[in-house]
């Protein structure tokens, strides 16, 4: 029995709020959530921690599962239409927001590290790299960076999605969560079945169109030309 003030634990949340466990329902599922700690949630302390894109401070929510426990009530009502309003007025383009999806406000600490890039010079250089999720993601480094999009925020996002969108029955699962409010994703190739095209490695790749492969460095004008002035930046 978990003693006073101690946090709960990930099956004591799971038990204590019903709309938490429908979204997280299967051992897969679970698993997803439970890996996203280790992509997104650091230490606030740790001067060596680096991840891709976006980071949540563990000092001010420990992991996923504790996330989702500030939002429960959103989870069951279903309504996100207050923090779509409030997304868009921080700099999510209305592109980004999918009519299928619900995109949650979490008041969680930590750093976006996105840039848009509009906020950058033309003859800037981004890589293109693999992020820990295997998708494509233009990155600059800190150093290179705006200090504007280096500071905290304290607010991130949880996004959902149809579990099956084949079976409206079957509900929403947790698609992501991040630091910072919900952007454009790097346009992946698909196949004729419309599945993610992947290279030798297993990464998906970005969209043949652009003609970029892993480790080349692109100017941010080509970006926009290739892939509009939507698109945003990731920061290690």
């Amino acid at each position: 029995m978990a003693e006073l003030n101690e946090p709960k634990s990930s099956e004591e949340i799971l038990e204590s709020y019903p709309a938490i466990k429908d979204h997280v329902s299967t051992s897969e599922e679970r698993e997803y959530v439970d890996g996203i700690v280790s992509q997104h949630f650091v230490s606030k302390t740790d001067p060596d921690t680096r991840t891709m894109g976006s980071c949540f401070y563990k000092e001010s929510c420990p992991d996923a599962m504790h996330a989702l426990e500030l939002i429960a009530d959103k989870l069951e009502s279903g309504d996100d239409s207050a923090d779509r309003e409030f997304f868009q007025s921080q700099g999510t383009p209305a592109s980004a927001l999918a009519p299928f999806a619900k995109y949650y406000k979490v008041p969680v600490q930590g750093k976006s590290k996105i840039v848009s890039v509009a906020e950058l010079p033309d003859e800037q250089m981004v890589e293109l790299k693999p992020s820990p999720k295997g998708t494509p993601s233009l990155v600059i480094t800190e150093a290179d960076a705006p200090q504007s999009a280096l500071e905290d925020v304290n607010y991130g996002t949880v996004i959902t999605g149809p579990r099956d969108f084949n079976d409206p029955d079957k509900g929403h699962t947790i698609w992501t969560m991040h630091a910072g409010y919900p952007i454009n994703p790097v346009p992946i190739e698909k196949g004729a079945d419309g599945q993610p095209v992947r290279d030798s490695e297993g990464r998906m790749i970005i969209i043949s169109s652009t003609g970029w492969k892993y480790g080349d460095k692109i100017s941010v004008s080509e970006v926009k030309q290739n892939l509009g002035e939507e698109t945003f930046i990731s920061i290690e």
